[in-house]
């Protein structure tokens, strides 16, 4: 692996981790973020509108 050999530094600090195993916590805390900005937006775009 490029990493492996380059920057032993690096790679000294922390394990890098499979994609598989990353993958559902990522793409779990994306769709978290997404739907809480979503919220917020959508809770203060109704605010606004409702204060006409």
């Amino acid at each position: 692996m490029y990493l492996n050999t380059n920057y032993q530094m690096i790679t000294g600090l922390f394990e890098l981790l499979p994609l598989k195993q990353i993958f559902p916590v990522m793409a779990g805390a994306a769709m978290a973020l997404g739907v809480g900005i979503g919220a917020i937006v959508s809770f203060l775009t109704i605010q606004r509108h409702l204060r006409v």
